[in-house]
């Protein structure tokens, strides 16, 4: 990609879509689909993600519904989403250049049915009133400073939950991981609609400070428990009709798919 001088914020070549992916030249996660007629360099298959292909062999449909997007990264998820006839999907991003990375995405591959908003989606569903069919929080639960809460409000916006997440087993987490237990703090439980939640503050270190890192908003976030996941989310009135991709012994840590719906 050929800039003009001096101030290196033009582009002198004839205008294509590598040119805005060139914007990120060694940023992106993932590898982009044949169709697009473009490369990033990234191998990750986020727009061919087999957690989207399998909750639809799990009977999830996304066409002609509203979803919630939690965290679209670089809108992977969002244009199979959008591919399967979305009507509507609200993304929301905080990471400054994973927004821009999306919007960038959403002209190249032709997003019609999304919008995305750059901010804190715990800032939004605090506030929000409007009801959505679906909810995609597919890595976020983990990076979150409350996932209880988390939890609950992701169950008051939407009838079906799709969550990929990561969760804390000291044993499968010894077993296949030693060192990312000494970046837990103590953990301690909490009180939440007469359950006992147990949070496991986990410590990003120096991670949080570069660019490229794409994790919370702070500089910890809390693990939690498969089974107080599931506590949670049965005690908002869900039922989980389905799990998937359970990896205990996942590099990062422990980490599983599952769908839960409201019955109606």
């Amino acid at each position: 990609m050929s800039k003009s001088s001096p101030s290196q914020n033009y582009i002198k070549s004839y205008p294509t879509d590598q040119n805005a992916i060139d914007i990120f030249k060694s940023e992106w996660s993932s590898k982009f689909p044949e169709s697009f007629g473009i490369e990033s360099g990234a191998v990750a298959d986020l727009f061919d993600d087999q957690r989207i292909i399998w909750a639809e062999e799990k009977d999830i449909s996304f066409k002609d519904k509203s979803i919630l997007e939690l965290g679209p990264l670089e809108a992977g998820h969002t244009w199979m989403m959008d591919q399967r006839g979305a009507r509507e999907i609200l993304a929301i991003e905080a990471h400054e250049r994973a927004y821009l990375k999306c919007l960038v995405v959403k002209e190249i591959g032709k997003i019609s049915s999304a919008r995305f908003l750059h901010g804190n989606f715990d800032e939004y569903l605090t506030t929000n009133k409007q009801k959505f069919d679906i909810c995609l929080a597919s890595g976020v639960l983990y990076h979150s400073p409350d996932p209880t809460s988390l939890l609950e409000q992701i169950c008051n916006c939407c009838g079906t939950i799709i969550l990929w997440t990561h969760y804390f087993d000291k044993a499968e987490i010894l077993k296949h991981g030693p060192e990312l237990l000494e970046r837990f703090k103590e953990p301690y439980s909490i009180s939440y609609k007469e359950l006992n939640v147990t949070h496991y503050p986990f410590s990003y270190k120096e991670e949080a400070s570069k660019d490229a890192f794409c994790g919370g908003l702070a500089s910890n976030s809390i693990w939690l428990e498969k089974s107080d996941i599931e506590l949670v989310l049965e005690t908002n009135g869900f039922s989980i009709s389905a799990y998937g991709f359970d990896h205990p012994h996942h590099p990062n840590g422990p980490a599983i798919a599952l769908i839960a719906s409201k019955p109606k």
